[in-house]
């Protein structure tokens, strides 16, 4: 037996190296097994939603390892190497240009599709339905698509260029990702979707931008004391709007926002609030859809249910005549916001901060309103309770940059209010951080999101699978 031992040791060492040879070989991407969300329209059951508010409720979450350029994810049912269309060959043979619409290159009837064509400066373009089908359909290679109508006008100075809404083919069936690089769902005030310009359909003066998709505004930086989550909810104009007299039951719940140290491991984020549900004065400040003017008479017809915040509402508190497309008087969007958060709470500064997400969920309690209403969310940056403090604005449009100030009034307790004169004691400096595509509300609650986490520094920041458990998508 003594003398077998050598020989016995040296076959398990050389097992133990071929096992490590085989791991440490990286394949191309093939999307086609289930590994988190890949749905359009992420939705999330109320038992599931109260599961992952309790689950991160404490300050730090760790979770699973990044995903990576060999991540496998999705289908409904196993495919077969032949079930795979071949892009680039369709493309070859189109005759169209990279900077064409190429939509017709990836057809309906495939089952997958393998793309290595396009780059992460010049991808492949299609229409919002073609991105939206390889979401949720296998696909295989190293190319890249985005969206032809993709496109952000304002833009604040930052570490790195921002979101570009470029999806590798390796990240299309990760949620967080493809989140702030899919379309907006409808056409709405601000969102003109079939729009090659970036300004929206009915202020093209006015300043702000075409929400058309999410994107990225300001990065927290030197000033800005406090972060809060904040969310709108208003009418799709691809449908007709609810009757005045229509009750329409807004169900709001789990507000969350979580913030990511630089240098921190991608499966670290730091809670910074974490609320089931909002209080009273939180909800219900009816604004016209253009943000000017507004009053709070809805605010009564919030209630605490303790697992969720219910809005009743009637549709002529959304709209009140017949030209509400194109009247912002005649239009009003619903505000609700959490409680705003120091960074210096949780041991910050806001420059040590490299990604945000913020979140909540929200539907509407009676089946024939699904459709009817957007609804969005986003994250303000605050520096307190400052006197005349200003940041520099950064306007993007035609390629110039131009600095403008950007003020607002408000305080600690009501941040929606305005209290202060230009000046005064209480007045305060508002940045927006972060903007979300609008989505659709339907009767089946949904988690609405975004983040502000750039392309090029993704796979340092986020692991996936720890952010999707972080906002309830899984």
């Amino acid at each position: 037996m003594n003398r077998l031992r050598p020989l016995f040791c040296l076959l398990v060492c050389c097992a133990l190296l071929a096992v490590a040879g085989c791991e440490a070989q990286t394949p191309t991407a093939d999307v086609s097994r289930t590994s988190g969300g890949s749905s359009l329209i992420p939705s999330v059951s109320s038992e599931r939603a109260a599961s992952a508010a309790s689950s991160a409720a404490s300050e730090e979450a760790t979770g699973s390892s990044a995903a990576t350029s060999s991540e496998t994810i999705s289908s409904a049912a196993p495919v077969q190497a032949s079930d795979y269309f071949d892009v680039d060959a369709a493309f070859a043979a189109s005759g169209k240009k990279m900077t064409d619409d190429v939509s017709s290159c990836f057809p309906e009837s495939a089952k997958a599709y393998q793309i290595n064509g396009g780059t992460a400066s010049q991808p492949y373009l299609v229409d919002a339905a073609t991105l939206k089908r390889l979401t949720a359909v296998p696909v295989k290679g190293s190319g890249f698509v985005r969206w032809v109508n993709y496109g952000v006008r304002n833009s604040f100075s930052g570490p790195t260029a921002g979101h570009t809404g470029v999806v590798p083919v390796a990240r299309l069936h990760d949620p967080v990702f493809t989140e702030m690089a899919l379309p907006t769902e409808a056409e709405y005030w601000y969102a003109d979707l079939n729009a090659g310009v970036a300004w929206g359909r009915n202020n093209p003066t006015s300043g702000y931008n075409n929400r058309k998709n999410g994107f990225n505004m300001v990065q927290p930086r030197a000033g800005h004391e406090n972060i809060i989550n904040m969310g709108a909810v208003f009418l799709n104009y691809e449908v007709d709007p609810p009757a005045k007299d229509a009750s329409i039951t807004l169900c709001l719940k789990d507000f969350k926002m979580y913030v990511h140290k630089k240098g921190d491991p991608a499966t670290k984020w730091i809670t910074m609030s974490s609320n089931k549900v909002l209080a009273d004065h939180q909800v219900g400040n009816k604004v016209a859809i253009s943000w000017a003017g507004g009053n709070n008479n809805v605010r009564a017809k919030y209630k605490d249910f303790s697992d969720r915040g219910e809005l009743a509402l009637k549709g002529g508190d959304l709209w009140t005549a017949d030209d509400y497309k194109t009247t912002a008087s005649h239009q009003y969007l619903i505000h609700f916001w959490d409680t705003q958060v120091t960074f210096s709470s949780k041991g910050l500064s806001p420059e040590q901060v490299d990604g945000v997400v913020c979140s909540y969920v929200a539907w509407v309690k009676e089946p024939e309103m699904s459709g009817k209403l957007l609804a969005t969310v986003g994250a303000d940056l605050r520096p307190g309770l400052w006197p005349e403090y200003y940041s520099d604005y950064l306007e993007v449009q035609a390629g110039t940059l131009t600095k403008k100030p950007y003020k607002r009034n408000g305080t600690r307790s009501d941040p929606g209010a305005s209290v202060a004169p230009k000046g005064g004691s209480n007045y305060t400096q508002v940045n927006q951080c972060i903007a979300s595509r609008a989505v659709m509300l339907t009767s089946t609650p949904r988690v609405i999101f975004c983040h502000n986490v750039y392309p090029d520094i993704y796979d340092k920041v986020v692991d996936t699978d720890t952010v999707q458990k972080l906002i309830g998508l899984n």
